[in-house]
């Protein structure tokens, strides 16, 4: 039976009310009940622009319109069954409050994005006190820090996981005057092992934050703080409950997709043997690219071990690649610039003036693909598990054992154009200097042109041999 919260008189009958006073419902007489009006209800707007009506009295929040009468009826009546069923089973804290929302397509208007939100939190493990009212309900405490959810058949309470109870303050904080001393001590317990982590550098725990983030996250924190212990202070409690409450949803949403701890790295990580296709490729490859791609190949095999991305790999690797192209562009830079200045040299010959060009071309390649790929991979220094297996698996219908060495190829164009820049731009100068040079000069010339090709090919071949033992 619904109760009438315009204050009209009905049948007296035994009902129940949630008291602050006690931790369990008290008992009321039915005549009470015309105290119940739209006076006990307050509206609210959270942060993100949901609003939503909390009665003190009853301790009730809803996002439904409380002034519709009928809404307001069919959602008390629901609460009152919903006391009279928990009565004999549980014993709430005293400072529960209780939140009912109809699920049905009568409920308020809201926008897409939040009424995706609020029923994505609140809709989530949470049981309808009456499927044919259309009502869902679930409790929560600010003392006990937790979201509770009421089973049918069980004689106890579910305690929700701490990242529905942390999204339910994001939602519903703009009503509350207090903010108790272990909601605020979890914060900064969890943005301290934050700080320790950036400090050590392991790469390896699952916290959602950088170390710059977290000193905005504190300076934020501490501006509200200081703000609300001044006069009218009570006022910026609830921004800082919301500040307080996305940090740690986002905090568990981490640890509960890493599972309370370190993402272990795969161990018997077995390369398979190439094919001769893999070969072939490799070959050409090392032609054109001057085996760059080779470089970059093993790099991306060491974040995907045994077919499952390493996310601290993944992200130390993306940081190299992104440092790497930067000095590129730089280098490029110069080389493009260079190329253009020598082609106003007036007495130039075709060959100097070709290899110039050649070289002004792939210089702008690197240049263009580097700031390219450093866009495109800043994003990546953080990825999560889904975007790193997407990265690395999106060019998965050329086989597994292509799909890394095309997406290397791409990667290493930077590195690769930039050095056939800079041998075209050797070949303009050295041809350019036979050219203006007489018989001792060119003699002396080819001698030097000689020595300086060992010595490159020299270092080339020692490092590579180097890298290639140190990997074995």
């Amino acid at each position: 039976m619904p109760i009438d919260a315009s204050g009209s008189s009905t049948p007296a009958r035994t009902s129940f009310r949630f008291d602050l006073n006690h931790s369990r419902p008290t008992q009321y007489d039915s005549d009470s009940r015309s105290s119940y009006s739209t006076n006990d209800w307050k509206k609210f707007v959270s942060m993100t622009g949901m609003p939503y009506y909390f009665s003190s009295r009853l301790r009730i929040l809803t996002p439904d319109d409380m002034m519709d009468p009928d809404i307001r009826s069919s959602l008390l009546e629901v609460f009152e069954e919903h006391i009279e069923s928990i009565e004999e089973e549980y014993e709430l804290p005293r400072d529960s409050e209780h939140v009912l929302w109809r699920v049905s397509d009568s409920e308020p208007e809201l926008s897409e994005e939040e009424d995706t939100g609020r029923r994505s939190s609140s809709s989530e493990d949470s049981v309808s006190a009456d499927p044919s009212d259309d009502f869902a309900i679930y409790c929560a405490s600010l003392d006990l820090g937790s979201k509770i959810g009421f089973g049918e058949d069980s004689d106890e309470y579910e305690h929700h996981p701490p990242q529905s109870f942390w999204q339910h303050l994001a939602e519903y904080s703009m009503h509350y005057r207090r903010i108790t001393p272990q909601l605020e001590a979890q914060f900064l317990c969890a943005l301290a092992h934050g700080a320790t982590e950036q400090v050590i550098g392991t790469g390896q725990a699952s916290f959602p934050f950088d170390d710059h983030q977290c000193k905005s996250i504190m300076q934020v924190y501490n501006i509200l703080k200081a703000r609300s212990k001044e006069n009218n202070g009570v006022h910026f409690l609830p921004a800082l409950l919301w500040h307080i409450a996305r940090i740690m949803e986002d905090v568990w949403h981490c640890r509960s997709r890493h599972r309370y701890g370190i993402i272990s790295r795969p161990e018997n990580d077995v390369p398979t043997e190439p094919s001769w296709i893999s070969r072939y490729f490799d070959f050409m490859m090392i032609c054109l690219l001057f085996g760059r791609h080779s470089s970059y190949h093993r790099r991306l095999e060491a974040t995907r071990p045994n077919g499952k991305v390493y996310i601290p790999e993944f992200r130390a690797c993306m940081e190299g690649l992104v440092s790497e192209w930067t000095d590129s562009n730089l280098l490029a830079t110069v080389f493009v610039l260079a190329s253009v200045g020598f082609l106003s040299i007036p007495d130039i010959g075709t060959i100097q003036r070709l290899s110039s060009l050649a070289s002004t071309l792939f210089g702008l390649t690197s240049v263009t693909s580097g700031i390219h790929h450093t866009w495109r991979h800043k994003r990546k220094i953080d990825a999560e598990h889904d975007d790193a297996h997407g990265y690395v698996s999106h060019i998965r219908f050329f086989g597994s054992a292509m799909d890394l060495r095309l997406t290397a190829c791409f990667l290493c164009l930077p590195i690769a154009t930039l050095m056939w820049s800079v041998l075209s731009f050797m070949i303009t100068i050295i041809s350019y200097c036979f050219q203006c040079s007489g018989e001792i000069g060119q003699a002396f010339l080819a001698v030097l042109t000689v020595i300086i090709t060992l010595c490159i090919a020299g270092a080339f071949l020692c490092f590579w041999y180097e890298t290639v033992a140190k990997e074995d």
